[in-house]
């Protein structure tokens, strides 16, 4: 079984247990338990929903940036474009 997360989330003008599910990817029957609701219930705007979710893996660490002193992703592209060297295209 998957590590869950319980997250909240507020419902929006016409979800219902059927669109919340199908948002997250959870069966509709579970998100109506977790909220004590039919199948067939609808929530009103603005109401807490409590989800149960995988929780996720942490995020590994930048690696992809290690070693650049902070200029961005504009200096690094820069630095890139200069190093590059023209093709010569042999004539016949």
């Amino acid at each position: 079984l998957p590590l869950l997360a319980r997250k909240s989330v507020r419902a929006a003008k016409g979800d219902t247990v059927a669109s919340v599910a199908r948002r997250y990817r959870v069966p509709a029957a579970s998100v109506a338990d977790w909220n004590n609701v039919a199948t067939s219930a609808s929530f009103r705007p603005g109401q807490a929903v409590t989800l149960y979710l995988a929780a996720r893996a942490s995020a590994p660490a930048k690696v992809a940036n290690a070693g650049r002193s902070g200029k961005g992703k504009k200096a690094a592209v820069a630095k890139t474009r200069a190093k590059a060297k023209p093709v010569k295209v042999a004539r016949n």
